[in-house]
């Protein structure tokens, strides 16, 4: 999953391009994390925590 601001990708690219912030780590993990029932600890997270901080939010918003 790649997040760069306002846009959110979903590919199966290694490393996507350009992107602010990338999570990614086993399909099952990720998709846990994205609806928080998983640990950051489960994942590999890299670049800007701000905008993976901002994600997380905007899910948290959606569920409630």
């Amino acid at each position: 999953m790649g997040l760069n601001q306002g846009t959110i990708e979903m590919h199966s690219l290694p490393r996507p391009p350009d992107a602010g912030a990338t999570v990614s780590g086993d399909p099952c993990a990720v998709y846990a994390w994205l609806w928080a029932r998983g640990a950051d600890s489960t994942l590999t997270i890299s670049g800007d925590l701000d905008l993976i901080a901002e994600l997380r939010q905007c899910l948290a918003l959606s569920m409630a």
